[in-house]
């Protein structure tokens, strides 16, 4: 098939775009970069909790030298499930720093790098994501203009998600008749024929309610990992909550929720199995 790429306002750039369409469409180690992936978000929340001026800043700006850069953009989002606010992950290649940003939605990310040009040897990207090179020197100076242009300009709409509902399901509505609920479904394959998402193609969210935890446990302390489960079907099946530590009282209570959630594959020894990722929980009211 043809990939159409859409950038906008490129200058000599390190594209994002491109680097996301290498890993999504080739990536024989894709396994080994989602586990890389959460080692560097591991390592920068450490730096986050370390920067004591953080609470007074509306953007994020992480650099470590050793990261690899195959990974950055996948830490940019996931950086930002934990802390909603224009994020930009750097690390060292070649004696340069370079790295990802990802926006929120309704921030012009490419326009707050635009007012940091004079501190970069070349950016290039669109509204909701972009790439990056720098001199290393210039890092605490880029990390200070960056935030001045965020809060100047980061409205104050714009500094919580919303999160668009596409459709309200049942558990069974995943699967068609026949299909085993412990292998990837049908429409999981439909749905990623749509990819890849972005920002003017956004990944379907659904929404299911009245449904319970028949287990659940904390990853690292943060991520709520549990079996989520229709009592009227009995189906059962596994979701993760990123940075979602703060539902675990309503999970443990036992208590019917209402739940927004993404389709993954959730891919380990080889086995692909249909995961939901957890956008949101509500106690059924």
């Amino acid at each position: 098939p043809t990939i159409g790429l859409e950038l906008q306002h490129v200058k000599d750039a390190t594209l994002t775009d491109v680097e996301n369409f290498f890993y999504k469409y080739y990536r024989p180690n894709n396994a080994i970069l989602t586990i890389s992936g959460g080692i560097t978000t591991d390592k920068a929340l450490e730096l986050i909790e370390q920067d004591k001026l953080f609470s007074e800043r509306k953007s994020t700006v992480v650099f470590h030298e050793s990261w690899h850069k195959g990974v950055v953009g996948i830490v940019a989002s996931r950086l930002i499930e934990k802390h909603y606010r224009p994020t930009v992950v750097l690390t060292e290649n070649n004696g340069k720093a370079t790295g990802s940003a990802r926006s929120v939605q309704g921030f012009n990310l490419y326009d707050a790098l635009t007012s940091c040009a004079h501190l970069l040897d070349q950016y290039g990207g669109h509204a909701a994501a972009a790439g990056l090179t720098l001199p290393k020197e210039n890092i605490p100076a880029f990390t200070a203009s960056f935030d001045a242009y965020v809060q100047a300009n980061l409205l104050e709409n714009e500094q919580t998600e919303e999160i668009i509902i596409d459709t309200e399901l049942r558990l069974a509505d995943l699967f068609v008749m026949g299909e085993s609920t412990i292998k990837v479904p049908r429409i999981l394959d439909m749905q990623q024929r749509m990819e890849p998402f972005g920002n003017e193609n956004q990944k379907p969210y659904y929404l299911v309610r009245n449904v319970y935890a028949s287990s659940y446990r904390l990853l690292k302390d943060e991520h709520l990992k549990m079996e989520v489960m229709d009592i009227e079907t009995g189906i059962t099946l596994p979701a993760i909550g990123f940075f979602m530590k703060d539902t675990e009282d309503l999970v443990a209570s036992g208590c019917a929720f209402d739940l927004v959630f993404s389709l993954e594959v959730n891919e380990w020894n080889q086995q692909k199995t249909l995961q939901l990722q957890v956008r949101d929980i509500r106690e059924v009211s």
